[in-house]
């Protein structure tokens, strides 16, 4: 059925995001289950969005959007820090 398929997959969503935290690829104390379910929220939305805009490969739409929640979780980044902030906190030959 479809809701056995989404619980599979919001599972196989919370072992990556675990396995990223053990590994040190996404921060310690990360919320491994509210992570998981934000990244399948963020693939399902990527999806339905795409099938209006068809702009590019939906792999792209998914990627993007799923870049956009992890991004607050990886190491060393300070909460609130913008986007804005951290480009203006790059060196400019980084840019």
């Amino acid at each position: 059925s479809l809701l056995a398929q989404a619980r599979v997959t919001r599972q196989a969503y919370h072992a990556m995001v675990g396995e990223a935290v053990a590994a040190g690829e996404l921060a310690a104390g990360t919320d491994v289950a509210a992570v998981a379910r934000a990244v399948d929220t963020a693939v399902n939305g990527s999806l339905m969005t795409w099938a209006v805009y068809r702009e590019g490969p939906a792999a792209d739409w998914i990627e993007r959007d799923v870049r956009t929640v992890l991004a607050p979780h990886l190491p060393g980044r300070t909460a609130g820090t913008t986007t804005a902030a951290r480009r203006t906190a790059r060196p400019a030959a980084r840019r």
